[in-house]
């Protein structure tokens, strides 16, 4: 079946609407035990209806249109595909926008010597080549995940007329699975901030509340009827000896490193090449571990891998530096640092 050409910035806001359609919703889903949650868990409920997924492909809507027409079928599937792609893109998206938004001109999938790596930036004389791929999903903390699932979908269905910020910075995810039943703690919690909110809600606006197990409540108003909001200061940590994180970069018998890959178009093209990895939204990667997937961690560590992708015997000088990407989708902001390649042929300097 031929897909609709997405050749105006209102065809665009048709598509992102289409995809609400296309993904189940929770918000009014009654989720009554954990195996619904682990459904939900891997859908794409929350991140099509998120207010920073459809403004990013909203400021890109430009780059979206020039898409070769040969071309726009298939980032349209993508976006339909209802698995991990719609993530994949919506992080390649991401970063283009930070470029973008920093002053560089930016293009999606430039056709270079037969390549086309995810973008290419540049400015003034300057231009980099751009690879993105996303971190783990991190399967030890499944559990925190299916609490905020459940937790998030109970407190949407309160009957108040208010948005609700919910903090998990000291929320305590251990005492409520080591209960004997998780969804009644789940459940208290919600009857809780039911009975704070309950009466005369407005003159709750701007206020805060402790629930139980740590869980701090705001209210307020909001203009873009958020509904529920979620913040955590508390980053989910571990993970530094990443499976993932060194395939992606170094390859294994069945699939080719982005370092292998664009090794020889850089020493082509003669500029910089930075690798970017977005942690993925519902499961982050603490940023201080970020610098030791790139350099290792120390010897006196249990992991087996102890070394990073960078070691003074492997420099990867075509490679200039990393990005790491953390998207906190929930207050609409992007954390981001830089990890320059000490030994990099072509260093990046813009930033």
């Amino acid at each position: 079946m031929k897909l609709k050409k997405l050749d105006s910035k209102q065809k665009i806001l048709n598509l992102l609407e289409e995809l609400e359609k296309i993904y189940p919703i929770i918000d009014n889903t009654e989720i009554s035990n954990v195996k619904d949650a682990k459904i939900y868990l891997n859908s794409y409920d929350l991140l099509v209806r998120n207010r920073m997924f459809k403004e990013t492909f909203k400021s890109l809507s430009d780059i979206i249109i020039n898409i070769p027409d040969d071309e726009k079928n298939n980032f349209i599937s993508r976006l339909k595909s209802i698995n991990s792609q719609l993530k994949d893109m919506f992080h390649e998206f991401v970063v283009g926008k930070y470029f973008r938004d920093i002053g560089y001109n930016i293009t999606y999938e430039p056709k270079l010597n037969g390549q086309h790596p995810d973008w290419k930036i540049e400015i003034k004389e300057s231009s980099a080549l751009i690879e993105v791929f996303t971190l783990n999903n991190y399967e030890a903390y499944e559990n925190e995940e299916i609490i905020k699932i459940i937790l998030f979908n109970k407190i949407n269905q309160l009957p108040y007329n208010v948005d609700i910020q919910i903090n998990l910075s000291n929320f305590n995810y251990k005492n409520i699975f080591d209960s004997d039943d998780s969804l009644i703690a789940i459940n208290d919690i919600a009857s809780d901030i039911n009975s704070w909110l309950k009466g005369n809600y407005k003159d709750k606006i701007n206020d805060k509340y402790e629930s139980k197990y740590g869980l701090i409540v705001s209210s307020y108003y909001n203009e873009y009827n958020d509904g529920v909001i979620i913040t955590d200061s508390k980053m989910i940590t571990g993970g530094v000896h990443s499976y993932r994180f060194f395939t992606k970069i170094e390859g294994n018998e069945n699939e080719k490193g982005k370092y292998d890959s664009y090794k020889d178009l850089v020493k082509k093209l003669q500029i910089p090449y930075i690798i970017c990895c977005v942690s993925d939204s519902f499961h982050r990667l603490n940023m201080e571990s970020f610098s030791e997937l790139v350099f290792g961690i120390s010897l006196s560590s249990f992991s087996k891998r102890k070394h990073g992708v960078i070691t003074e015997e492997d420099q990867k000088p075509e490679i200039s530096g990393f990005m790491f990407f953390v998207n906190h989708l929930w207050e609409n902001r992007t954390e981001i640092v830089f990890i320059a390649n000490p030994y990099a042929k072509f260093p990046f300097k813009s930033l």
